[in-house]
């Protein structure tokens, strides 16, 4: 991050806070501050031993006292802003990215430097106190993780709410989350199931590192996938038969979505044939425009047999990308194949359901 002022007082009078930095084959990232105090000024410290084949997430805290460095919520920096002339840290600052290729540290390149070289970035929080995400005088989570103390009440409150809504033994989906608190007319519990939210709950779980429940989730998805690699929408709990009996692109999406999550901040690919099923059915309705159709359903046909579903969503789409780049680049067997159906998905998005007077997509 670098000061707003930088055009004006230059470097390092704006002030430069590293939130990562990672030195070709490090074992450890960089956390420093950078300023003006009779000239350039610089504190730092190191993280510990990372594995760079995984993601990690990078963050700091800042206030008008103080700013900490984490890697995955493990503090390993923190620099006191209130000493040693360090006014360019209670100053406005942007982000900014780069993967820098020689200068002054560590040195130019030469005959043993590889290349192409990639820098993968899953997403960037900005949080401040007393608000929501977005920017913010005053900084605050370059990266997520470590959320101000009353963002981290609401994510545990609806933890713990999660967590009191799975789904006890002695039921045939134990594991599965019920989607609903509500009640029926006479008090008993309404035991609905739906797919797209155990997709969601399973992702909960995984980033609070609740990893025993996330599992639970997506066992009892891999028990109820259809051979043919769907799930229906919905499920009554209690006994496991079909609530809603349409098998909709969108929730079998999200479940290869929540698998994409798992392997990522795990390392464990147990539930990865399970995506390749569910996407392999999903494909099965990619239209020549290349959009991905909706799916199946009971609902259009009289008697209760499968008709196909006509619309294509905007939504299911998007997922479709996402799920299809993902796992085109972990399976091998597949790279090519979801490779291909992920461009013409993004003709889908970017030709035909693009509104370019409006400036948004249409819904389907």
């Amino acid at each position: 991050m670098l000061g707003d002022k930088q055009d004006q007082v230059g470097w390092p009078k704006c002030g430069e806070i590293d939130i990562m930095e990672h030195v070709n084959n490090e074992p450890y990232v960089h956390g420093t501050i950078h300023w003006d105090y009779n000239g350039h000024q610089w504190y730092g410290n190191t993280s510990g031993n990372l594995d760079f084949s995984q993601y990690h997430v990078y963050s700091i805290e800042w206030d008008e006292k103080s700013i900490k460095w984490f890697v995955d919520g493990v503090q390993f920096n923190e620099a006191d802003i209130t000493i040693n002339n360090t006014e360019e840290f209670h100053n406005s600052f942007f982000i900014l990215l780069n993967l820098a290729i020689g200068g002054n540290w560590p040195g130019s390149p030469d005959a043993s430097t590889t290349f192409p070289k990639q820098m993968f970035v899953d997403y960037i929080r900005v949080y401040q106190k007393g608000g929501s995400s977005g920017g913010g005088n005053g900084g605050g989570n370059g990266g997520g993780g470590n959320q101000p103390s009353d963002l981290n009440a609401a994510k545990n409150a609806a933890y713990n709410w999660l967590v009191a809504q799975q789904v006890p033994s002695g039921n045939a989906l134990r594991g599965f989350v019920d989607s609903f608190e509500d009640h029926w007319a006479d008090g008993s519990r309404i035991q609905i199931a739906y797919t797209y939210d155990q997709a969601i709950a399973a992702i909960s779980f995984t980033l609070m590192k609740d990893y025993n429940r996330a599992r639970q989730v997506l066992d009892m998805l891999k028990a109820t996938q259809d051979p043919a690699g769907f799930w229906i929408n919905s499920y009554w709990w209690n006994n496991g038969y079909g609530e809603e009996i349409r098998a909709h692109i969108g929730p079998c999406l999200w479940v290869a979505l929540a698998v994409m999550n798992y392997e990522k901040l795990t390392g464990d690919m147990s539930y990865h044939d399970m995506a390749i099923k569910t996407i392999d059915w999903c494909l099965q309705f990619q239209k020549p425009n290349g959009g991905i159709g909706g799916g199946l359903t009971t609902w259009d046909s009289g008697n209760g047999s499968w008709t196909e579903e006509v619309w294509s969503s905007t939504e299911h789409n998007i997922d479709a990308y996402a799920a299809l780049t993902y796992f085109s680049a972990t399976t091998p067997s597949r790279q090519s194949t979801y490779s291909n159906a992920a461009n013409k998905v993004k003709n889908f998005l970017d030709n035909v359901v693009w509104d370019n007077t409006k400036n948004r997509w249409y819904g389907d």
